[in-house]
């Protein structure tokens, strides 16, 4: 008998499985040299630097932000005490003043009479009182050289007493009719012109001293354990914001307003 030759079909299976084995090798070798690339590469060392500093002992400094408003540590108020149209006025809103300088005046010709009448009143006073010394025998008009009960005496029937009252009050009235600047500042809220009638009720005008000033600022009543009287804070002001200011905390309102915070 002859040999029995393989069918086509056990020819193909053959061949197929010899292709898948060849496949199979190659992906094992592919993947040997990924993974061997790969593990190389994990373990290249890189430098990092770091900064480091020596740990000290000392004060953590608690940083609270807020918002507040700038307020001259004095101001004033001027307002006439009396009627009458203004018949001067030497200042304008920003101007700086002196203390003393004169801001304003009211006609005063009523109060300038009224002086001058004063002051005729006690010169006469004076004259009579003189005389009721020279009837006593008294030639000094000295003070010092009458005795206290004759010259207490002697003014009172001169009328000379009431005469120094009566300019004394003639004097203060006139001075009414002025204003002048309680120190020096600048002006603030000058809301009037000249020859308008004064106003009993509203300033003239605010006087500021810009010299030393205040802040008013709120904190969160839960932040008040961070700040107390003495403690010195600072400050950056929106018109100046290249320029850093120290302040003293000096009084804090305990009051807790209706939005929790409170005025330091």
């Amino acid at each position: 008998m002859g040999k029995k030759r393989p069918s086509t079909i056990q020819l193909i299976l053959i061949g197929c499985l010899t292709l898948l084995g060849q496949i199979s090798c190659t992906g094992i070798e592919k993947n040997q040299t990924d993974s061997e690339a790969t593990s190389g590469s994990s373990f290249s060392e890189v430098p990092y630097w770091v900064d480091t500093s020596i740990v000290v002992k000392g004060s953590f400094q608690r940083e609270l932000l807020s918002n507040g408003k700038l307020k001259a540590l004095r101001e004033a108020e001027l307002s006439f005490q009396l009627e009458g149209r203004i018949e001067k006025l030497t200042v304008a809103n920003g101007q700086r003043v002196k203390a003393g300088q004169l801001i304003a005046r009211i006609e005063n010709l009523p109060q300038q009479h009224a002086l001058k009448q004063a002051k005729v009143k006690l010169a006469q006073a004076e004259i009579e009182r003189k005389d009721l010394l020279l009837v006593q025998g008294t030639l000094d008009s000295d003070s010092s050289t009458v005795q206290a009960e004759i010259w207490e005496n002697t003014n009172l029937r001169s009328g000379y007493a009431q005469a120094v009252l009566e300019e004394e009050i003639a004097l203060y009235q006139l001075g009414l009719t002025s204003l002048r600047a309680p120190f020096s500042g600048i002006i603030a809220d000058l809301n009037t012109k000249l020859y308008q009638k004064s106003s009993l009720q509203d300033p003239l005008c605010r006087v500021l001293d810009l010299q030393r000033l205040q802040l008013e600022l709120f904190v969160l009543e839960t932040e008040l354990d961070m700040v107390e009287v003495g403690s010195t804070l600072m400050l950056e002001a929106i018109a100046l914001p290249n320029e850093i200011f120290e302040g003293t905390i000096t009084e804090i309102n305990t009051k807790i307003e209706k939005n929790g915070l409170v005025k330091v």
